[in-house]
Protein backbone atom coordinates (compact mmCIF):
# COMPACT_ATOMS: atom_id res chain seq x y z
CA UNK A 1 0.00 0.00 0.00
CA UNK A 2 0.79 3.71 0.10
CA UNK A 3 2.91 3.27 3.20
CA UNK A 4 5.02 0.93 2.12
CA UNK A 5 6.04 2.50 -0.80
CA UNK A 6 6.23 5.99 0.87
CA UNK A 7 8.18 4.08 3.71
CA UNK A 8 10.98 3.86 1.13
CA UNK A 9 11.31 7.31 0.62
CA UNK A 10 14.47 8.83 3.03
CA UNK A 11 12.08 12.25 3.04
CA UNK A 12 11.94 13.31 6.60
CA UNK A 13 10.58 16.39 8.74
CA UNK A 14 12.74 16.03 11.79
CA UNK A 15 12.15 19.76 13.47
CA UNK A 16 8.57 19.70 12.92
CA UNK A 17 7.29 19.66 16.37
CA UNK A 18 3.30 20.14 15.98
CA UNK A 19 1.05 18.70 14.06
CA UNK A 20 -2.63 21.02 12.87
CA UNK A 21 -4.82 19.62 10.66
CA UNK A 22 -8.41 18.98 9.64
CA UNK A 23 -9.73 15.55 8.33
CA UNK A 24 -12.38 13.34 7.33
CA UNK A 25 -11.32 9.68 9.18
CA UNK A 26 -11.21 7.70 5.91
CA UNK A 27 -8.92 4.75 5.76
CA UNK A 28 -6.72 7.05 3.12
CA UNK A 29 -6.70 9.61 5.85
CA UNK A 30 -5.60 7.70 8.86
CA UNK A 31 -2.64 6.45 6.25
CA UNK A 32 -1.36 9.52 5.82
CA UNK A 33 -1.30 10.76 9.14
CA UNK A 34 0.67 7.45 10.22
CA UNK A 35 3.50 8.19 6.75
CA UNK A 36 3.14 12.13 8.12
CA UNK A 37 3.78 11.15 11.75
CA UNK A 38 6.70 8.44 10.64
CA UNK A 39 8.81 11.05 8.58
CA UNK A 40 8.06 13.22 11.43
CA UNK A 41 10.03 11.78 14.36
CA UNK A 42 9.93 14.47 16.86
CA UNK A 43 6.21 15.48 16.36
CA UNK A 44 5.44 16.41 20.24
CA UNK A 45 1.76 18.28 19.67
CA UNK A 46 -0.83 16.61 17.70
CA UNK A 47 -4.74 18.42 16.71
CA UNK A 48 -7.22 16.60 14.59
CA UNK A 49 -10.12 18.34 14.20
CA UNK A 50 -12.46 15.48 12.36
CA UNK A 51 -14.53 17.05 9.59
CA UNK A 52 -17.22 14.94 9.84
CA UNK A 53 -17.67 10.94 8.60
CA UNK A 54 -18.36 9.69 5.44
CA UNK A 55 -21.49 7.92 5.24
CA UNK A 56 -19.44 4.46 4.00
CA UNK A 57 -17.47 4.82 7.36
CA UNK A 58 -20.49 4.71 9.48
CA UNK A 59 -20.74 1.02 9.48
CA UNK A 60 -18.46 1.38 12.36
CA UNK A 61 -16.57 -1.71 12.20
CA UNK A 62 -13.44 -3.70 12.10
CA UNK A 63 -12.85 -4.28 8.51
CA UNK A 64 -12.28 -0.06 8.01
CA UNK A 65 -8.79 -1.11 9.95
CA UNK A 66 -7.94 -4.55 7.76
CA UNK A 67 -4.45 -3.51 6.15
CA UNK A 68 -3.88 -0.06 8.03
CA UNK A 69 -0.72 -0.41 10.37
CA UNK A 70 1.61 2.34 11.64
CA UNK A 71 5.17 1.98 11.92
CA UNK A 72 5.62 4.69 13.72
CA UNK A 73 7.01 5.16 17.47
CA UNK A 74 5.53 8.42 18.76
CA UNK A 75 8.79 9.25 21.06
CA UNK A 76 8.17 12.40 21.33
CA UNK A 77 4.79 13.20 21.85
CA UNK A 78 3.64 14.71 24.49
CA UNK A 79 -0.24 16.14 23.62
CA UNK A 80 -2.69 15.24 21.47
CA UNK A 81 -6.08 16.99 20.78
CA UNK A 82 -9.02 15.47 18.61
CA UNK A 83 -12.17 17.68 18.01
CA UNK A 84 -15.35 16.69 16.19
CA UNK A 85 -15.40 12.89 17.27
CA UNK A 86 -18.74 11.35 16.65
CA UNK A 87 -18.27 8.17 19.08
CA UNK A 88 -17.23 5.27 16.05
CA UNK A 89 -14.97 2.15 16.09
CA UNK A 90 -11.92 3.82 14.12
CA UNK A 91 -11.92 7.23 16.19
CA UNK A 92 -11.41 4.73 18.99
CA UNK A 93 -9.07 2.72 17.14
CA UNK A 94 -7.18 5.87 15.96
CA UNK A 95 -6.63 6.64 20.25
CA UNK A 96 -5.94 3.34 20.60
CA UNK A 97 -3.11 3.47 18.15
CA UNK A 98 -1.96 6.75 19.65
CA UNK A 99 -1.94 5.41 23.41
CA UNK A 100 0.26 2.45 22.33
CA UNK A 101 3.04 3.98 20.51
CA UNK A 102 3.18 7.39 22.50
CA UNK A 103 5.46 6.47 25.51
CA UNK A 104 5.85 9.68 26.68
CA UNK A 105 2.00 11.13 25.83
CA UNK A 106 1.11 13.45 29.35
CA UNK A 107 -2.48 14.86 28.38
CA UNK A 108 -5.12 13.51 25.49
CA UNK A 109 -8.43 15.99 25.35
CA UNK A 110 -11.34 14.28 23.39
CA UNK A 111 -14.00 16.58 22.11
CA UNK A 112 -17.30 15.00 21.39
CA UNK A 113 -19.06 16.70 17.92
CA UNK A 114 -22.27 18.63 18.98
CA UNK A 115 -23.76 15.58 16.35
CA UNK A 116 -22.84 12.83 18.49
CA UNK A 117 -25.74 10.64 20.49
CA UNK A 118 -25.46 10.51 24.48
CA UNK A 119 -25.52 7.00 23.66
CA UNK A 120 -22.40 6.47 21.21
CA UNK A 121 -20.36 9.10 23.91
CA UNK A 122 -21.59 6.98 26.46
CA UNK A 123 -19.88 3.58 25.20
CA UNK A 124 -17.12 5.44 23.22
CA UNK A 125 -15.77 6.49 26.90
CA UNK A 126 -16.37 3.08 28.35
CA UNK A 127 -14.15 1.99 25.93
CA UNK A 128 -11.82 4.26 26.41
CA UNK A 129 -11.38 3.34 29.76
CA UNK A 130 -10.26 -0.04 28.33
CA UNK A 131 -7.80 0.87 26.14
CA UNK A 132 -3.96 -0.28 26.56
CA UNK A 133 -1.35 3.30 27.11
CA UNK A 134 2.62 2.78 26.52
CA UNK A 135 2.50 6.16 28.89
CA UNK A 136 1.54 5.72 33.14
CA UNK A 137 1.39 9.32 33.15
CA UNK A 138 -1.48 10.20 30.19
CA UNK A 139 -4.48 12.48 31.54
CA UNK A 140 -7.22 11.86 29.56
CA UNK A 141 -10.17 13.93 29.05
CA UNK A 142 -13.28 13.28 27.09
CA UNK A 143 -15.65 16.12 26.53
Amino acid sequence: GFLAASAKTSLQFSNLRVVELKSYFSKPCIESLGWLLHISPNVESLSIVNRGMLELLKADNEDFWAGVSWSCKLDHLRFVEIRGLLGYYNELRLVEIIFKSAGILEKMLLFSSKESTTDKRLTFGEKLLQLPRASSNVTTFLV
